[in-house]
């Protein structure tokens, strides 16, 4: 499928990938491509799924072709790029999309089909050009399913923490010889949920400290990031770096909040342009903020189109802004979303180097400690 274009309000696909010419000094400068926001259980291709089927006999995809398994775990394409309108077409849209995540996950079904499933999204993001992958894992969400999938919903702690164990150490062992330098960040939900197994969880994380190279905050719309403070604090002394997913649906609070965190990037931010207050405070911090245009409008977090994104305005307003995947299962790639940015805002090809660069810059692994 051609790169997705969404100009103005309307929506469409241009397979003939027509952008503005870059120089040849400005292609031999390019930065490597570094994806620093992509989420593992939010970027398997059809493709990954049919193979992993076939090799393992997925029950929900076994005998399935890549393009039933497409209409399974993907929104229609038109849908899924026709931006919402207002609230209530932003939350079915929401719901919808999540349907489709759900029902990607039922090819959870052992720790070894979860690694491998994840080592393709590291090998498909390097056959798309990007040198440097982030990977962010919600190992809750993921074992909850992984339990579910097995049939058994509601186990005891012990195995529940078992099972985590198992699916982490598969995915350290298929990600060895991984084809790009790969990073694992561990996402912790903010769901209310989840909180109890929170603790539990940071405790997980000191224990594989080598293997972690940052914490991620998640899901705010039950609770703000200072209220896991306590939990991160304790982490932070082995686990340097610090994401928040800020702002995708909730307002500005929510930024002042995640500040208090100290954190050392944040992710979508789009309603930090309703106080300039707290976009002059970003630019001062320079905290890096992860562009994810895309999912923006697959997900309905992004209200309007494309060109009521805030991008532009925090670019503009000084704000340091880096540029990620996420991954919505619909076979887009980093390369589309700075495609994206680049035909919808009218950012020159030195801009657009700005943002690559920057984008590998400030990836953990690149950040002085």
């Amino acid at each position: 499928m051609g790169a997705l274009y969404i100009l103005g309000n309307g929506c469409g696909t241009n397979s003939n990938n027509i952008k503005p010419q870059i120089s040849p000094d400005t292609q031999e400068k390019q930065s490597p491509l570094a994806d620093v926001h992509i989420h593992t259980d939010c970027a398997h291709s059809p493709e990954s799924i049919h193979r992993r089927a076939e090799e393992f006999q997925i029950p929900a995809f076994r005998g399935k072709t890549v393009e039933e398994i497409r209409s399974i775990i993907t929104l229609p394409a038109g849908e899924a790029i026709t931006p919402a309108k207002n609230p209530e077409e932003a939350t079915q849209k929401w719901n919808k999309w999540y349907e489709c995540l759900k029902e990607t996950r039922k090819a959870y079904t052992s720790p070894k089909v979860i690694a491998l499933l994840i080592r393709d999204v590291v090998e498909e993001s390097a056959n798309n050009g990007v040198g440097l992958v982030e990977l962010r894992l919600s190992l809750l969400s993921t074992v909850d399913t992984l339990l579910n999938n097995l049939g058994l919903k509601d186990a005891p702690p012990e195995i529940f923490w078992k099972y985590a164990r198992e699916v982490f150490d598969a995915l350290i062992e298929a990600l060895k010889d991984a084809p790009v330098p790969t990073d694992l960040i561990m996402s912790i939900s903010c769901q209310n949920r989840y909180k109890p197994k929170v603790a539990d969880l940071i405790r997980f994380c000191i224990d594989y400290r080598k293997h972690l190279i940052g914490l991620d905050l998640t899901n705010e719309k039950d609770n703000p990031a200072s209220a896991y403070a306590p939990d991160i604090e304790r982490a932070r002394g082995d686990i340097k770096f610090l994401t928040v997913h800020c702002m995708e649906l909730m307002g500005p609070e929510r930024g002042w909040d995640a500040l208090t965190l100290n954190p050392d990037r944040m992710a979508h931010c789009l309603r930090a342009v309703e106080d300039p207050k707290l976009v002059e405070e970003l630019a001062r911090r320079k905290i890096p903020l992860e562009m994810c245009v895309n999912s923006n409008i697959v997900t309905g977090a992004l209200i309007g189109g494309i060109k009521k994104h805030p991008m532009p305005k925090l670019y503009n307003a000084g704000a340091l802004l880096v540029v990620g995947s996420d991954g919505c299962n619909d076979g887009s790639t980093l390369a589309d979303n700075y495609d994206l940015i680049e035909t919808s805002f009218g950012f020159t090809p030195e801009q657009m180097e700005k943002l690559r660069e920057n984008s590998f810059r400030y990836a953990f692994r690149n950040l002085k400690v």
